[in-house]
């Protein structure tokens, strides 16, 4: 008998969710590949199949961060409404970016991780030119 495919993409999503949720309660980089594999609930040698490093994760998280952001705005900017009530809205989206992705932590990315941060800096610009 041969070995069960895995579904890579479920596999993915579930350890972005788990790792979202593990850096909320650890920190950006204080959750080790250890403790993203352990939340994740598959092996180790699963986990590695569908994400090399923690870098690989980090960006995964922000790219779909970047996704749905640019996703909710498309789709705002296409709603007939009030120009204050779309402000509402896009601050609403701000507020839910931010409380992810704030200062600090991009500050130690930046100094421990500088290509995880160029790429972050780089979805970042490119999602504004959007």
């Amino acid at each position: 008998m041969g070995r069960k495919p895995i579904d890579r993409d479920a596999i993915r999503e579930r350890v972005l969710d788990e790792a979202e949720t593990s850096i909320r309660h650890h920190g950006l980089l204080r959750s080790s590949m250890s403790d993203l594999v352990e939340a994740s609930g598959v092996s180790r040698r699963t986990f590695y199949k569908v994400f090399r490093s923690r870098d690989e994760v980090l960006k995964g998280i922000v790219d779909r961060k970047m996704s749905t952001i640019i996703g909710r705005l498309t789709l705002l900017a296409d709603e007939d409404m009030s120009a204050m009530r779309k402000l509402e809205k896009l601050l609403g989206l701000v507020r839910g970016l931010t409380t992810f992705i704030t200062p600090g932590p991009m500050r130690e990315v930046a100094a421990s991780h500088p290509a995880v941060w160029r790429y972050i800096n780089h979805r970042r610009l490119k999602g504004v030119a959007i």
